[in-house]
C-alpha cells in the first residue's frame, strides 16, 4: 500500500467519478481542490485506508462528496477526518429508469419523478465501523438527498458504533 499521500489544489470535474483511492494504506490527505458536476462519487476511497482527512474542498453539483468502499480492512482504525468543506447537491439528476413501472414508489425519487440529489457522504457496502468518523464545520447545501424526506442525509447509521471507537457530527 501506499503511505502519507496528499493531493491540493486539483481540479476534477465533469465526469462520473472525481477520484477512486483502491487498496489499502495510512495517510491519504485532500486538500483546497475542486471537485464540479461529478455523476457519482467526488472521492471514493475503499475501506483499506486509515488516517484519512478530507478538507478544504469545493463540491460543486456532485451526487456524493464521499464514499467508502469495501475490500480490505483498515491495519489501524485511524480516524477520517471530513472538514471544512463546501458541498453542493441541489441539481436533480436520472436516479432511476422504471419505463415498465416497476418499483414501489419510494424508489421513484424525491417527487416520483425517478429524479433526485444525492447523499452526501456515503458509502458501498462499508460503513467502515472501525474508523472514528469527525465530520465537522462543513456547510451542506442540497435539494433532498436519495432516500431521504429531511434534505440532508449521509449515507451510514451516525448511531452505529464499533464499542470504544467514537464517531462524531
Amino acid at each position: 500500500g501506499c503511505n502519507n499521500v496528499n493531493i491540493s489544489n486539483s481540479e476534477f470535474y465533469d465526469a462520473h467519478d472525481g477520484m477512486n483511492v483502491s487498496n489499502y494504506g495510512s495517510g491519504l490527505t485532500v486538500q483546497n481542490s475542486l471537485f464540479s458536476n461529478i455523476m457519482d462519487d467526488s472521492i471514493n476511497v475503499n475501506n483499506g485506508w486509515d488516517n484519512v482527512e478530507i478538507k478544504n474542498n469545493k463540491f460543486l453539483e456532485v451526487l456524493n462528496a464521499f464514499s467508502w468502499t469495501d475490500g480490505f480492512e483498515p491495519a489501524l482504525p485511524g480516524t477520517f477526518y471530513f472538514h471544512h468543506n463546501i458541498v453542493v447537491s441541489s441539481k436533480k439528476t436520472l436516479i432511476v429508469n422504471d419505463p415498465n413501472h416497476l418499483l414501489e414508489p419510494k424508489y421513484l425519487g424525491i417527487d416520483g419523478d425517478n429524479m433526485g440529489t444525492g447523499i452526501l457522504i456515503s458509502s458501498h457496502g462499508s460503513d467502515q465501523k472501525n474508523a472514528p468518523r469527525k465530520i465537522y464545520n462543513n456547510t451542506f447545501y442540497t435539494y433532498k438527498p436519495w432516500g431521504s424526506t429531511s434534505g440532508i442525509s449521509a449515507g451510514y447509521d451516525r448511531n452505529t458504533n464499533t464499542t470504544g471507537i467514537p464517531h462524531a457530527m
